[in-house]
């Protein structure tokens, strides 16, 4: 992590801490630091969006093909992908209906965007890329 980078820690009801390092949003950092993430450390990665009521938990069998477009990184499994918003979208038009949703989405960055590192109670631990 770069040293101006900010660091918290927060500590959950169950013991589990997670470390957060704060970056900038501008330019093109997050977009080097998840494409990094995914083409040379994708067999170590849990991945998955993370809400209320719901988590998914997603690891990979193999490595992922990753593509940028317009703003968005593109993890490619073969059976199924995701997209996600790495850096200034300048909204084109839909390209197939099989991406529609991903490539209309209005440009939204995040408020915070901090790699952590998270362990519970002393039981190794595990990177991610967290925004919120």
């Amino acid at each position: 992590m770069p040293e101006e980078s900010a660091r918290t820690v927060e500590r959950g009801l169950d013991g589990a801490t997670t470390e957060y390092h704060d970056m900038a949003v501008e330019g093109d950092g997050v977009e080097r630091l998840l494409t990094e993430l995914f083409t040379e450390h994708w067999a170590k990665l849990t991945v998955g969006p993370l809400i209320e009521g719901a988590a998914y938990e997603i690891q990979f069998a193999s490595a992922p093909k990753v593509t940028t477009l317009d703003g968005y990184l593109t993890v490619d499994t073969g059976p199924w992908h995701f997209h996600l918003c790495v850096n200034d979208h300048r909204g084109i038009a839909a390209r197939s209906s099989r991406a529609s949703g991903a490539w209309r989405a209005p440009h939204s960055s995040g408020r915070r965007v901090a790699p952590a590192r998270g362990r519970r109670g002393g039981s190794g631990s595990g990177t991610v890329a967290a925004s919120r």
